[in-house]
């Protein structure tokens, strides 16, 4: 039996079919529930065999595989043809400027070569780039 973390998936339980582990109660049942609106408490009312924590946990790996790096843990350069407060909306970034980094004298190949050392994301209306 194969199991991952909350899942488990065997062929002798339901064909092979992921689980939540220690029940015959298939993940995706929740996913169908929350689909149709249903809230967390309906899907376990529906099915008491599936602890509050292990719905919450598969939810949680679920959104940490599926959904794609948060840009809070990223460096950002903002080109000086944008407008500086254009930084406010980069929340729980390290959002720097061109002109603040000292770039602004820095031809297109080499503001990218500088942007692409540093930083993590490069922002620009240059359609030149």
């Amino acid at each position: 039996m194969q199991t991952i973390e909350i899942i488990t998936a065997s062929p002798e339980v339901l064909g092979g079919t992921p689980v939540f582990a220690g029940t015959r109660v298939p993940v995706k049942n929740l996913t169908d529930y929350l689909e149709a609106g249903d809230t967390i408490d309906e899907f376990l009312e529906d099915f008491p065999s599936v602890s509050r924590e292990q719905a919450i946990a598969m939810l949680e790996k679920a959104q940490e595989v599926c959904l794609p790096p948060s840009l809070n843990t990223r460096r950002v350069l903002l080109d000086e043809c944008l407008p500086r407060k254009l930084k406010r909306e980069f929340i729980d970034c390290e959002v720097f400027t061109v002109p603040e980094m000292g770039w602004s004298s820095k031809k297109n190949g080499e503001l990218m070569q500088a942007a692409r050392e540093r930083f993590d994301v490069f922002i620009t209306a240059d359609q030149n780039l």
